[in-house]
């Protein structure tokens, strides 16, 4: 009996291990977050007209979502030193068939620390006509103790934000940064809840500010 027992454990054991490493030579062989980085790249260049900058190698995660991660990542007018949008970590999830093939898919995009300059927003938005033929694709945005300012002067800070969002809707937002500073442009709009511990418009100072918007 205990000799049986020790037989199913060890052949329990062998085949855990051998599913361990085979899944270990697949990911090995099909992971290439360089891959993904470099998509997101060529989007932003392409489709943006911004530079995608970030600090060090892009790597996945695997739990408990496969995502891409990188580390101090900047969005740049082209040959601009000074970032437009700029961040600790940006977090990508992506759905598994990224393992396996080249495709530009996006679940959930998750910013940690986002600072974004509306001077060079509008600069941007100057060069940058809007592109009607972005894709109608929705993801989870999810943004940490954000930062929304122009030039030195904060506009909005302790940012929150976690809902569903559109690309079309996100590009609207960005363009209506340029209309002037006007609170109801300062957060995307996300269908779920935004917050901001402090909005500060010329003299109008505001604590606290929570949005609740439910999705369509």
């Amino acid at each position: 009996m205990v000799k049986a027992l020790k037989r199913g454990l060890f052949f329990t054991l062998a085949v855990l291990i051998l599913f361990g490493i085979i899944a270990a030579v697949v990911v090995f062989h099909y992971a290439q977050p360089q891959q993904i980085a470099r998509l997101l790249v060529e989007f932003s260049a392409d489709r943006l007209h911004l530079e995608l900058r970030f600090a060090g190698e892009p790597r996945y995660t695997f739990w408990p979502q496969l995502s891409l991660n990188l580390d101090e990542p900047s969005m740049h007018l082209h040959g601009q030193p000074q970032a437009m949008l700029s961040a600790h970590r940006l977090r990508i999830e992506l759905p598994w068939s990224s393992l396996r093939n080249s495709r530009l898919q996006v679940d959930a995009v998750e910013l940690d620390r986002p600072n974004l300059d509306l001077d060079l927003t509008k600069d941007w938005l100057a060069i940058s006509p809007s592109d009607a033929t972005l894709p109608d694709v929705h993801a989870r945005l999810r943004v940490g103790a954000g930062v929304l300012r122009r030039g030195a002067t904060t506009l909005a800070n302790g940012v929150t934000l976690d809902g569903d969002i559109g690309l079309r809707e996100l590009d609207a937002w960005w363009r209506s940064l340029g209309q002037g500073d006007d609170a109801r442009h300062l957060l995307p709009p996300v269908h779920g809840v935004a917050t901001a511990a402090e909005v500060t418009l010329g003299a109008l100072r505001m604590k606290g500010l929570h949005v609740d918007s439910e999705s369509p």
